[in-house]
Protein backbone atom coordinates (compact mmCIF):
# COMPACT_ATOMS: atom_id res chain seq x y z
CA UNK A 1 0.00 0.00 0.00
CA UNK A 2 1.40 3.40 -0.98
CA UNK A 3 1.99 5.85 1.85
CA UNK A 4 2.12 9.64 1.92
CA UNK A 5 3.06 12.32 4.35
CA UNK A 6 0.37 13.99 6.44
CA UNK A 7 -0.83 17.41 5.43
CA UNK A 8 -0.27 20.16 8.00
CA UNK A 9 -3.96 20.03 8.83
CA UNK A 10 -3.87 16.25 9.37
CA UNK A 11 -0.70 16.57 11.43
CA UNK A 12 -2.27 19.15 13.69
CA UNK A 13 -5.36 16.98 14.07
CA UNK A 14 -3.20 14.05 15.27
CA UNK A 15 -1.26 16.36 17.57
CA UNK A 16 -4.43 17.71 19.12
CA UNK A 17 -5.79 14.21 19.73
CA UNK A 18 -2.70 13.47 21.82
CA UNK A 19 -3.18 16.68 23.77
CA UNK A 20 -6.88 15.89 24.28
CA UNK A 21 -5.95 12.50 25.71
CA UNK A 22 -3.46 14.12 28.08
CA UNK A 23 -6.09 16.54 29.28
CA UNK A 24 -8.49 13.69 30.02
CA UNK A 25 -5.80 11.99 32.10
CA UNK A 26 -5.19 15.20 34.03
CA UNK A 27 -8.89 15.62 34.71
CA UNK A 28 -9.05 11.99 35.85
CA UNK A 29 -6.47 12.73 38.52
CA UNK A 30 -3.24 11.41 37.04
CA UNK A 31 -0.02 12.92 38.39
CA UNK A 32 2.10 12.53 35.27
CA UNK A 33 1.80 12.12 31.52
CA UNK A 34 4.30 10.39 29.26
CA UNK A 35 4.34 11.47 25.63
CA UNK A 36 5.34 8.28 23.81
CA UNK A 37 7.66 9.02 20.90
CA UNK A 38 9.57 5.73 20.89
CA UNK A 39 9.37 2.36 19.13
CA UNK A 40 7.46 2.54 15.85
CA UNK A 41 4.69 4.85 17.03
CA UNK A 42 3.40 7.99 15.36
CA UNK A 43 5.67 10.56 17.01
CA UNK A 44 8.78 8.48 16.32
CA UNK A 45 8.06 8.90 12.63
CA UNK A 46 9.13 12.53 13.08
CA UNK A 47 12.22 11.76 15.16
CA UNK A 48 13.50 8.98 12.90
CA UNK A 49 14.90 9.93 9.47
CA UNK A 50 13.99 6.43 8.35
CA UNK A 51 10.39 7.64 8.30
CA UNK A 52 10.65 11.41 8.20
CA UNK A 53 10.98 12.54 4.59
CA UNK A 54 9.12 15.82 5.00
CA UNK A 55 10.40 19.03 3.43
CA UNK A 56 8.65 21.51 5.75
CA UNK A 57 9.29 22.78 9.28
CA UNK A 58 8.63 19.27 10.69
CA UNK A 59 11.24 17.63 8.45
CA UNK A 60 14.44 15.73 9.36
CA UNK A 61 16.85 18.61 8.79
CA UNK A 62 17.73 19.29 12.45
CA UNK A 63 16.95 18.01 15.93
CA UNK A 64 14.72 21.04 16.40
CA UNK A 65 12.67 20.32 13.26
CA UNK A 66 12.36 16.62 14.08
CA UNK A 67 11.14 17.46 17.60
CA UNK A 68 8.96 20.44 16.68
CA UNK A 69 5.73 18.48 17.06
CA UNK A 70 6.95 17.36 20.50
CA UNK A 71 7.48 21.00 21.49
CA UNK A 72 3.96 21.89 20.37
CA UNK A 73 2.49 18.94 22.29
CA UNK A 74 4.35 19.92 25.46
CA UNK A 75 3.27 23.57 25.21
CA UNK A 76 -0.38 22.67 24.60
CA UNK A 77 -0.51 20.14 27.47
CA UNK A 78 1.09 22.64 29.83
CA UNK A 79 -1.35 25.33 28.72
CA UNK A 80 -4.38 23.13 29.34
CA UNK A 81 -3.23 21.21 32.43
CA UNK A 82 -1.18 23.75 34.33
CA UNK A 83 2.20 23.47 36.02
CA UNK A 84 1.47 20.81 38.64
CA UNK A 85 1.35 17.76 36.37
CA UNK A 86 4.63 16.09 35.37
CA UNK A 87 5.19 15.78 31.62
CA UNK A 88 7.81 13.28 30.47
CA UNK A 89 8.57 11.52 27.22
CA UNK A 90 9.90 8.27 25.83
CA UNK A 91 12.23 8.17 22.83
CA UNK A 92 14.36 5.68 20.96
CA UNK A 93 17.98 5.88 22.03
CA UNK A 94 18.97 3.79 19.05
CA UNK A 95 17.41 2.08 16.04
CA UNK A 96 18.88 -0.95 14.29
CA UNK A 97 18.19 -0.95 10.55
CA UNK A 98 20.43 -2.94 8.21
CA UNK A 99 18.30 -2.34 5.13
CA UNK A 100 17.20 1.27 5.39
CA UNK A 101 19.55 4.21 6.12
CA UNK A 102 18.65 6.96 8.55
CA UNK A 103 18.23 5.01 11.78
CA UNK A 104 18.46 6.93 15.03
CA UNK A 105 21.94 6.69 16.53
CA UNK A 106 22.85 7.35 20.19
CA UNK A 107 24.36 10.65 19.06
CA UNK A 108 21.11 11.65 17.39
CA UNK A 109 19.15 10.55 20.45
CA UNK A 110 21.30 12.87 22.57
CA UNK A 111 20.37 15.75 20.26
CA UNK A 112 16.69 14.87 20.64
CA UNK A 113 17.01 14.60 24.42
CA UNK A 114 18.67 18.00 24.71
CA UNK A 115 15.97 19.61 22.61
CA UNK A 116 13.18 17.94 24.58
CA UNK A 117 14.74 19.01 27.86
CA UNK A 118 14.90 22.59 26.61
CA UNK A 119 11.18 22.50 25.80
CA UNK A 120 10.38 21.58 29.40
CA UNK A 121 10.01 17.78 29.42
CA UNK A 122 10.71 16.69 32.99
CA UNK A 123 12.08 13.22 32.38
CA UNK A 124 13.22 11.14 29.42
CA UNK A 125 12.65 7.39 29.16
CA UNK A 126 15.02 5.77 26.66
CA UNK A 127 14.10 2.66 24.68
CA UNK A 128 14.97 1.38 21.20
CA UNK A 129 13.63 -0.27 18.07
CA UNK A 130 14.77 -2.64 15.35
CA UNK A 131 13.94 -3.13 11.69
CA UNK A 132 15.27 -5.61 9.17
CA UNK A 133 14.60 -8.89 7.40
CA UNK A 134 13.74 -10.69 10.65
CA UNK A 135 11.33 -9.33 13.28
CA UNK A 136 12.95 -7.37 16.09
CA UNK A 137 10.81 -4.37 16.94
CA UNK A 138 10.83 -2.95 20.45
CA UNK A 139 11.79 -5.92 22.62
CA UNK A 140 15.56 -5.88 23.11
CA UNK A 141 15.90 -9.58 23.82
CA UNK A 142 14.16 -11.59 21.10
CA UNK A 143 16.68 -10.93 18.33
CA UNK A 144 19.24 -13.61 19.35
CA UNK A 145 16.72 -16.38 18.63
CA UNK A 146 17.75 -18.79 17.22
CA UNK A 147 20.87 -16.67 16.51
CA UNK A 148 21.43 -12.95 15.96
CA UNK A 149 21.70 -11.71 12.40
CA UNK A 150 25.23 -10.68 11.37
CA UNK A 151 24.46 -6.97 11.81
CA UNK A 152 23.41 -7.62 15.42
CA UNK A 153 26.37 -9.78 16.44
CA UNK A 154 28.48 -6.77 17.50
CA UNK A 155 25.82 -5.97 20.10
CA UNK A 156 25.86 -9.36 21.81
CA UNK A 157 28.39 -8.22 24.40
CA UNK A 158 25.99 -5.47 25.50
CA UNK A 159 23.08 -7.92 25.32
CA UNK A 160 24.82 -10.32 27.70
CA UNK A 161 25.75 -7.49 30.06
CA UNK A 162 23.23 -4.71 30.79
CA UNK A 163 21.29 -4.98 27.54
CA UNK A 164 21.66 -3.46 24.09
CA UNK A 165 19.77 -0.31 25.09
CA UNK A 166 22.21 0.66 27.84
CA UNK A 167 24.86 2.51 25.76
CA UNK A 168 22.26 4.95 24.45
CA UNK A 169 20.61 5.27 27.87
CA UNK A 170 24.01 6.14 29.33
CA UNK A 171 24.70 8.66 26.55
CA UNK A 172 21.41 10.46 27.15
CA UNK A 173 21.97 10.46 30.91
CA UNK A 174 25.36 12.15 30.46
CA UNK A 175 23.83 14.83 28.22
CA UNK A 176 20.79 16.05 30.17
CA UNK A 177 19.94 17.18 33.69
CA UNK A 178 16.39 15.83 33.94
CA UNK A 179 15.86 12.27 35.25
CA UNK A 180 16.54 9.50 32.73
CA UNK A 181 14.68 6.18 32.85
CA UNK A 182 16.49 3.04 31.71
CA UNK A 183 14.82 -0.14 30.53
CA UNK A 184 15.52 -3.38 28.72
CA UNK A 185 15.85 -6.94 30.01
CA UNK A 186 16.44 -5.76 33.55
CA UNK A 187 16.34 -7.80 36.72
CA UNK A 188 17.10 -6.54 40.23
CA UNK A 189 20.86 -7.15 39.94
CA UNK A 190 21.28 -5.38 36.60
CA UNK A 191 18.98 -2.57 37.69
CA UNK A 192 21.05 -1.97 40.81
CA UNK A 193 24.25 -1.87 38.75
CA UNK A 194 22.75 0.70 36.40
CA UNK A 195 21.75 2.96 39.27
CA UNK A 196 25.02 2.62 41.18
CA UNK A 197 27.05 3.34 38.04
CA UNK A 198 24.96 6.41 37.30
CA UNK A 199 23.80 5.20 33.88
CA UNK A 200 20.18 6.10 34.68
CA UNK A 201 18.14 7.62 37.50
CA UNK A 202 15.17 5.23 37.41
CA UNK A 203 14.76 1.64 36.21
CA UNK A 204 11.56 0.73 34.40
CA UNK A 205 10.24 -2.82 34.37
CA UNK A 206 7.59 -4.11 31.98
CA UNK A 207 7.28 -7.84 31.50
CA UNK A 208 8.96 -8.49 34.85
CA UNK A 209 5.98 -6.84 36.56
CA UNK A 210 3.51 -8.75 34.43
CA UNK A 211 5.20 -11.93 35.62
CA UNK A 212 5.21 -10.82 39.25
CA UNK A 213 3.47 -7.58 40.29
CA UNK A 214 5.02 -8.05 43.75
CA UNK A 215 8.56 -8.00 42.31
CA UNK A 216 9.56 -4.62 43.87
CA UNK A 217 8.25 -5.62 47.30
CA UNK A 218 10.02 -8.96 47.20
CA UNK A 219 13.30 -7.27 46.25
CA UNK A 220 12.86 -4.73 49.05
CA UNK A 221 12.17 -7.49 51.58
CA UNK A 222 15.02 -9.73 50.40
CA UNK A 223 12.65 -12.49 49.27
CA UNK A 224 14.53 -13.04 46.01
CA UNK A 225 13.82 -16.78 45.80
CA UNK A 226 10.10 -16.00 45.85
CA UNK A 227 10.22 -13.86 42.70
CA UNK A 228 8.18 -15.30 39.82
CA UNK A 229 10.57 -14.32 37.07
CA UNK A 230 9.78 -13.50 33.46
CA UNK A 231 11.30 -16.20 31.25
CA UNK A 232 11.26 -14.08 28.05
CA UNK A 233 9.02 -16.61 26.31
CA UNK A 234 7.03 -13.99 24.32
CA UNK A 235 3.73 -15.63 25.23
CA UNK A 236 2.40 -12.23 26.30
CA UNK A 237 2.64 -11.15 22.65
CA UNK A 238 1.37 -14.31 21.05
CA UNK A 239 -0.34 -12.31 19.65
CA UNK A 240 -1.28 -9.43 21.92
CA UNK A 241 -4.71 -10.39 23.20
CA UNK A 242 -7.03 -9.14 25.88
CA UNK A 243 -6.18 -10.33 28.40
CA UNK A 244 -2.55 -11.12 27.67
CA UNK A 245 -1.29 -14.59 28.59
CA UNK A 246 1.79 -14.93 30.78
CA UNK A 247 3.67 -18.20 31.01
CA UNK A 248 4.38 -17.82 34.72
CA UNK A 249 1.53 -15.60 35.98
CA UNK A 250 -1.81 -17.25 35.19
CA UNK A 251 -3.87 -14.37 36.56
CA UNK A 252 -2.32 -11.62 34.42
CA UNK A 253 -5.20 -9.40 33.37
CA UNK A 254 -7.68 -11.76 35.04
CA UNK A 255 -7.06 -11.00 38.70
CA UNK A 256 -10.71 -10.96 39.74
CA UNK A 257 -11.77 -13.86 37.56
CA UNK A 258 -8.94 -16.10 38.78
CA UNK A 259 -8.73 -14.88 42.36
CA UNK A 260 -7.92 -17.59 44.91
CA UNK A 261 -10.65 -17.09 47.50
CA UNK A 262 -10.44 -19.01 50.80
CA UNK A 263 -12.97 -21.84 51.04
CA UNK A 264 -15.38 -22.41 53.92
CA UNK A 265 -15.07 -26.20 53.77
CA UNK A 266 -11.64 -27.50 52.76
CA UNK A 267 -11.59 -30.53 50.51
CA UNK A 268 -9.13 -33.39 50.28
CA UNK A 269 -7.41 -32.87 46.92
CA UNK A 270 -5.26 -35.42 45.10
CA UNK A 271 -3.10 -33.95 42.33
CA UNK A 272 -1.57 -36.52 39.99
CA UNK A 273 1.64 -35.47 38.27
CA UNK A 274 4.49 -33.33 39.59
CA UNK A 275 5.22 -31.30 36.47
CA UNK A 276 4.42 -27.59 36.20
CA UNK A 277 0.68 -28.19 35.75
CA UNK A 278 0.47 -30.37 38.85
CA UNK A 279 2.68 -28.05 40.90
CA UNK A 280 0.60 -25.01 39.99
CA UNK A 281 -2.68 -26.83 40.66
CA UNK A 282 -1.44 -28.03 44.04
CA UNK A 283 -0.14 -24.61 45.08
CA UNK A 284 -3.32 -22.79 44.10
CA UNK A 285 -5.63 -25.35 45.67
CA UNK A 286 -3.62 -25.22 48.90
CA UNK A 287 -3.69 -21.41 48.83
CA UNK A 288 -7.49 -21.62 48.99
CA UNK A 289 -7.26 -23.78 52.10
CA UNK A 290 -7.71 -27.26 50.65
CA UNK A 291 -5.85 -30.31 51.99
CA UNK A 292 -3.61 -31.11 49.02
CA UNK A 293 -1.33 -34.04 48.26
CA UNK A 294 0.81 -34.02 45.12
CA UNK A 295 1.71 -37.42 43.66
CA UNK A 296 4.63 -37.92 41.26
CA UNK A 297 5.67 -41.26 39.81
CA UNK A 298 9.33 -40.25 39.41
CA UNK A 299 11.86 -39.21 42.02
CA UNK A 300 11.65 -35.44 41.57
CA UNK A 301 9.23 -32.70 40.65
CA UNK A 302 9.36 -30.61 37.49
CA UNK A 303 8.29 -33.02 34.78
CA UNK A 304 10.13 -32.36 31.52
CA UNK A 305 11.18 -28.80 32.38
CA UNK A 306 14.88 -29.64 32.62
CA UNK A 307 14.79 -31.47 29.29
CA UNK A 308 12.99 -28.51 27.72
CA UNK A 309 15.65 -26.20 29.13
CA UNK A 310 18.38 -28.33 27.59
CA UNK A 311 16.72 -28.16 24.16
CA UNK A 312 15.82 -24.47 24.31
CA UNK A 313 18.99 -23.28 26.04
CA UNK A 314 19.00 -20.15 28.17
CA UNK A 315 20.48 -17.56 25.82
CA UNK A 316 17.10 -15.95 25.14
CA UNK A 317 14.37 -17.58 27.18
CA UNK A 318 15.23 -19.37 30.40
CA UNK A 319 12.71 -21.67 32.06
CA UNK A 320 14.82 -22.91 34.98
CA UNK A 321 13.88 -19.90 37.18
CA UNK A 322 10.27 -20.98 36.70
CA UNK A 323 11.11 -24.47 37.97
CA UNK A 324 13.04 -22.98 40.88
CA UNK A 325 10.10 -20.75 41.80
CA UNK A 326 7.56 -23.57 41.72
CA UNK A 327 9.88 -25.82 43.74
CA UNK A 328 10.44 -23.19 46.44
CA UNK A 329 6.72 -22.47 46.64
CA UNK A 330 5.89 -26.16 47.04
CA UNK A 331 8.51 -26.51 49.80
CA UNK A 332 7.05 -23.56 51.72
CA UNK A 333 3.42 -24.50 51.21
CA UNK A 334 1.18 -26.94 53.03
CA UNK A 335 1.21 -29.27 50.02
CA UNK A 336 2.22 -32.81 50.91
CA UNK A 337 4.41 -34.44 48.25
CA UNK A 338 4.64 -38.16 47.53
CA UNK A 339 7.40 -39.04 45.06
CA UNK A 340 7.86 -42.37 43.31
CA UNK A 341 4.16 -43.03 43.77
CA UNK A 342 2.00 -44.26 40.91
CA UNK A 343 -1.65 -43.34 41.28
CA UNK A 344 -4.05 -46.20 40.51
CA UNK A 345 -7.78 -46.66 41.02
CA UNK A 346 -7.02 -48.74 44.11
CA UNK A 347 -4.97 -45.91 45.63
CA UNK A 348 -7.77 -43.44 44.94
CA UNK A 349 -10.27 -45.79 46.60
CA UNK A 350 -7.97 -46.06 49.58
CA UNK A 351 -7.31 -42.31 49.99
CA UNK A 352 -10.91 -41.25 49.26
CA UNK A 353 -10.17 -37.74 47.97
CA UNK A 354 -12.97 -35.25 47.34
CA UNK A 355 -11.16 -33.93 44.25
CA UNK A 356 -8.71 -35.43 41.78
CA UNK A 357 -6.71 -33.28 39.35
CA UNK A 358 -4.93 -35.26 36.63
CA UNK A 359 -1.79 -33.44 35.49
CA UNK A 360 0.45 -36.30 34.43
CA UNK A 361 0.69 -35.40 30.72
CA UNK A 362 -0.45 -37.43 27.74
CA UNK A 363 1.87 -39.46 25.51
CA UNK A 364 3.59 -38.02 22.48
CA UNK A 365 2.11 -39.54 19.36
CA UNK A 366 4.15 -42.28 17.71
CA UNK A 367 2.77 -43.72 14.44
CA UNK A 368 3.17 -47.37 15.37
CA UNK A 369 1.80 -48.49 11.99
CA UNK A 370 4.56 -46.65 10.10
CA UNK A 371 6.86 -49.26 8.48
CA UNK A 372 10.32 -49.04 10.04
CA UNK A 373 9.28 -46.97 13.05
CA UNK A 374 10.85 -49.53 15.39
CA UNK A 375 14.30 -49.38 13.75
CA UNK A 376 17.34 -48.55 15.89
CA UNK A 377 17.99 -45.35 13.93
CA UNK A 378 14.57 -43.98 14.99
CA UNK A 379 14.41 -41.72 18.04
CA UNK A 380 11.31 -40.56 19.88
CA UNK A 381 10.68 -37.96 22.60
CA UNK A 382 10.03 -40.63 25.28
CA UNK A 383 13.14 -42.49 24.17
CA UNK A 384 15.31 -39.38 24.23
CA UNK A 385 13.89 -38.42 27.63
CA UNK A 386 14.85 -41.82 29.01
CA UNK A 387 18.29 -41.60 27.42
CA UNK A 388 18.89 -38.18 28.98
CA UNK A 389 17.54 -39.02 32.45
CA UNK A 390 20.77 -40.14 34.16
CA UNK A 391 23.14 -37.56 32.62
CA UNK A 392 20.53 -34.87 33.31
CA UNK A 393 20.56 -35.77 36.96
CA UNK A 394 24.35 -35.79 37.01
CA UNK A 395 25.09 -32.62 35.04
CA UNK A 396 21.92 -30.54 34.75
CA UNK A 397 20.42 -29.04 31.57
CA UNK A 398 23.00 -26.33 30.86
CA UNK A 399 26.02 -28.59 31.17
CA UNK A 400 24.32 -31.40 29.29
CA UNK A 401 23.44 -29.04 26.44
CA UNK A 402 27.08 -28.00 26.25
CA UNK A 403 28.22 -31.62 26.26
CA UNK A 404 25.76 -32.45 23.46
CA UNK A 405 27.60 -30.01 21.20
CA UNK A 406 30.55 -32.41 21.25
CA UNK A 407 28.61 -35.67 21.30
CA UNK A 408 24.99 -36.41 20.49
CA UNK A 409 24.02 -40.03 19.73
CA UNK A 410 22.43 -39.50 16.32
CA UNK A 411 23.81 -39.48 12.79
CA UNK A 412 24.94 -36.56 10.66
CA UNK A 413 21.92 -36.49 8.33
CA UNK A 414 18.61 -36.40 10.18
CA UNK A 415 14.96 -36.38 9.14
CA UNK A 416 12.58 -34.88 11.71
CA UNK A 417 8.94 -35.97 11.51
CA UNK A 418 6.65 -33.18 12.68
CA UNK A 419 7.12 -29.43 12.29
CA UNK A 420 5.15 -28.28 15.31
CA UNK A 421 6.91 -26.73 18.26
CA UNK A 422 8.45 -30.10 19.15
CA UNK A 423 9.93 -30.79 15.72
CA UNK A 424 10.93 -27.20 15.00
CA UNK A 425 12.83 -26.80 18.25
CA UNK A 426 14.41 -30.20 17.73
CA UNK A 427 15.56 -29.17 14.24
CA UNK A 428 17.03 -25.95 15.67
CA UNK A 429 18.83 -27.90 18.39
CA UNK A 430 20.29 -30.34 15.85
CA UNK A 431 21.32 -27.63 13.38
CA UNK A 432 23.15 -25.84 16.18
CA UNK A 433 25.17 -29.05 16.56
CA UNK A 434 26.16 -29.20 12.92
CA UNK A 435 23.59 -31.72 11.76
CA UNK A 436 22.05 -31.69 8.28
CA UNK A 437 18.30 -31.64 8.92
CA UNK A 438 15.19 -32.23 6.83
CA UNK A 439 12.02 -31.14 8.62
CA UNK A 440 8.77 -32.74 7.46
CA UNK A 441 5.57 -30.81 8.06
CA UNK A 442 2.26 -32.62 7.80
CA UNK A 443 0.65 -29.38 6.61
CA UNK A 444 1.74 -25.88 5.61
CA UNK A 445 2.66 -24.72 9.10
CA UNK A 446 6.16 -24.64 10.55
CA UNK A 447 6.61 -23.88 14.23
CA UNK A 448 3.23 -24.83 15.63
CA UNK A 449 2.64 -23.12 18.96
CA UNK A 450 5.97 -21.27 19.08
CA UNK A 451 5.12 -17.66 20.06
CA UNK A 452 4.89 -15.42 17.01
CA UNK A 453 7.86 -13.22 17.99
CA UNK A 454 10.12 -16.26 17.69
CA UNK A 455 8.19 -18.20 15.09
CA UNK A 456 8.61 -15.50 12.47
CA UNK A 457 12.38 -15.78 12.82
CA UNK A 458 12.61 -19.55 12.42
CA UNK A 459 12.32 -20.24 8.69
CA UNK A 460 14.75 -17.53 7.54
CA UNK A 461 17.23 -18.98 10.02
CA UNK A 462 16.58 -22.50 8.70
CA UNK A 463 17.49 -21.37 5.18
CA UNK A 464 20.88 -20.19 6.42
CA UNK A 465 21.61 -23.26 8.54
CA UNK A 466 21.13 -26.28 6.30
CA UNK A 467 17.61 -27.12 7.45
CA UNK A 468 15.33 -28.14 4.58
CA UNK A 469 11.60 -27.77 5.21
CA UNK A 470 9.18 -29.94 3.22
CA UNK A 471 5.51 -29.05 3.65
CA UNK A 472 2.44 -31.28 3.27
CA UNK A 473 4.73 -34.29 3.57
CA UNK A 474 3.71 -37.76 4.71
CA UNK A 475 6.39 -40.24 5.72
CA UNK A 476 5.35 -43.61 4.29
CA UNK A 477 8.28 -45.76 5.45
CA UNK A 478 11.59 -45.64 7.28
CA UNK A 479 14.60 -47.58 6.05
CA UNK A 480 18.10 -48.19 7.33
CA UNK A 481 19.55 -45.18 5.54
CA UNK A 482 16.54 -43.31 4.17
CA UNK A 483 12.89 -42.42 4.51
CA UNK A 484 10.24 -42.42 1.84
CA UNK A 485 7.87 -39.47 1.76
CA UNK A 486 4.81 -38.53 -0.24
CA UNK A 487 3.85 -34.94 -1.09
CA UNK A 488 1.10 -33.57 -3.36
CA UNK A 489 3.75 -33.32 -6.08
CA UNK A 490 5.61 -36.62 -5.85
CA UNK A 491 6.87 -39.57 -3.84
CA UNK A 492 10.58 -39.70 -3.14
CA UNK A 493 13.34 -41.06 -0.98
CA UNK A 494 15.43 -38.93 1.37
CA UNK A 495 18.82 -40.19 2.47
CA UNK A 496 19.43 -39.98 6.22
CA UNK A 497 21.27 -41.60 9.10
CA UNK A 498 18.66 -41.03 11.80
CA UNK A 499 14.97 -40.22 12.14
CA UNK A 500 13.50 -38.16 14.97
CA UNK A 501 9.76 -38.50 15.59
CA UNK A 502 8.68 -35.20 17.10
CA UNK A 503 4.90 -35.31 16.99
CA UNK A 504 2.71 -33.58 19.60
CA UNK A 505 0.97 -35.09 22.57
CA UNK A 506 -2.45 -36.64 22.11
CA UNK A 507 -4.89 -36.91 24.96
CA UNK A 508 -4.98 -40.28 26.65
CA UNK A 509 -8.16 -40.42 28.69
CA UNK A 510 -7.61 -43.86 30.18
CA UNK A 511 -6.68 -42.63 33.66
CA UNK A 512 -9.54 -40.14 33.66
CA UNK A 513 -11.97 -42.85 32.62
CA UNK A 514 -10.74 -45.18 35.37
CA UNK A 515 -11.16 -42.53 38.08
CA UNK A 516 -14.13 -40.41 37.06
CA UNK A 517 -16.67 -42.58 38.88
CA UNK A 518 -14.56 -42.84 42.04
CA UNK A 519 -14.55 -39.19 43.08
CA UNK A 520 -17.14 -36.40 43.20
CA UNK A 521 -14.92 -33.91 41.37
CA UNK A 522 -12.23 -34.51 38.74
CA UNK A 523 -10.16 -32.26 36.47
CA UNK A 524 -7.66 -32.68 33.66
CA UNK A 525 -4.91 -30.08 33.61
CA UNK A 526 -2.20 -29.00 31.17
CA UNK A 527 -0.74 -31.39 28.62
CA UNK A 528 -2.93 -34.19 29.96
CA UNK A 529 -5.45 -32.64 27.57
CA UNK A 530 -3.12 -33.04 24.58
CA UNK A 531 -1.53 -30.67 22.12
CA UNK A 532 -3.64 -27.52 22.53
CA UNK A 533 -2.61 -27.48 26.21
CA UNK A 534 0.97 -28.69 25.88
CA UNK A 535 2.96 -25.55 26.69
CA UNK A 536 4.06 -24.22 30.07
CA UNK A 537 1.67 -21.31 29.79
CA UNK A 538 -1.20 -23.77 29.47
CA UNK A 539 0.07 -25.75 32.46
CA UNK A 540 -0.04 -22.81 34.87
CA UNK A 541 -3.26 -21.35 33.48
CA UNK A 542 -5.09 -24.68 33.55
CA UNK A 543 -3.81 -25.29 37.06
CA UNK A 544 -5.13 -21.96 38.26
CA UNK A 545 -8.50 -22.41 36.54
CA UNK A 546 -8.94 -25.87 38.08
CA UNK A 547 -8.07 -24.58 41.55
CA UNK A 548 -10.48 -21.66 41.23
CA UNK A 549 -13.28 -24.10 40.43
CA UNK A 550 -12.54 -26.20 43.55
CA UNK A 551 -15.02 -24.48 45.87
Amino acid sequence: MATRGLTIEELHEKRDLIVDAAERLWKAGFDAIEVHAAHGYFLNSFLSPIWNHRDDEYGPQTAESRTLIMKEIYDLIRERCGNDIVIGTRINGQEWSPLQPGAITPEMAVEHAKALESYGYQYISVSGYGYGPLPFRYCPDYFPYPDPEPHMEPYMKDYEDLGILMPSIKAVKEAVNVPVIGVGRMDEVKGERVLRNGYADIIAYGRYLWADPEFPNKVRDGRLDEIRRCTRCASCEDPVTSPRICRVNPSLGRDKELELKPVDKPKKVMVIGGGPAGMQTALDAAAKGHDVTLYESKGELGGRMKLASMIKGNKVEDIIPMLDYLTVQIERSNVKVKLKTEVTPSLVKKEKPDVVAIANSSPYFIPTDLPGVDRKNVFTIPGMSKLAAVPMKMFGPEKLASMSEKFFPVGKRIVVLGAGIEGTQCATFLAHRGKSVVLLSENEDVGGQIPVRYKARIEPWFKDHNVEVIRSAECTSIGKKSVTIKTPEDEREIKCDSVMIMLPERRDGSLYDSLKDLVPEIYEVGSTLGEPHSLLKHAVLDGRVAAVEMD
